[in-house]
């Protein structure tokens, strides 16, 4: 039986993360992914307030994670401080059912992530689609806020640099270097 992986991907606001998944997955169908935005979508229409001091998004995420390995899948997490709080759940997660645990950063220089946030909420209005931050301040609290606590030793993959089939080969690298260690 091959050993199940449980990758988190940590970054900002439009760094990438999102994207990198959805090739990701097109290559390793056996690999879950909850989006937590999807989510808060689907059980709140965006709405969190009235579910953020009950946990509950989390608590689902958590329950389809349970219920994926269970399935045989392997996971792929994405978030930024919010992935950071829940860290030890990963972790203990990830040892209790003796999974391959993988960290990798997502970054981009500010400017391009909030040029990317930009287009994304005018995109949304457009479209009449509802996202959850729409404030260049909030969004710039959380980039400040995620880089005040993520783990800088972790490897990254700079989604400025690459384009987006560099970045699945980059990612792709590093799950192979962390097995293989």
């Amino acid at each position: 039986m091959t050993k199940k992986k449980l990758i988190l991907i940590f970054g900002s606001m439009c760094s990438g993360k999102s994207t990198l998944i959805k090739l990701f997955q097109k290559d390793e169908p056996k690999f879950f992914h909850a989006s937590m935005d999807n989510i808060k979508w689907f059980i709140s229409d965006y709405s969190t307030e009235k579910y953020a001091k009950l946990g509950s998004v989390n608590k689902i995420l958590f329950a389809m994670n349970k219920q994926a390995i269970i399935e045989g899948f392997s996971l792929i997490v994405e978030g930024g401080v919010g992935l950071i709080k829940n860290l030890k759940y990963y972790e203990e997660l990830a040892e209790k059912n003796n999974m391959f645990l993988i960290k990798i950063n997502m970054e981009a220089p500010y400017s391009l992530l909030l040029k990317r946030f930009t287009t994304r909420v005018e995109n949304a209005r457009k479209k009449l689609i509802k996202v959850s931050i729409t404030d260049e301040n909030i969004f710039l609290s959380r980039f400040n806020t995620f880089n005040k606590y993520k783990d800088k030793n972790l490897p990254s993959i700079n989604s400025s640099q690459l384009d987006k089939e560099e970045m699945l080969f980059k990612l792709k690298n590093i799950i192979d270097s962390i097995i293989l260690k």
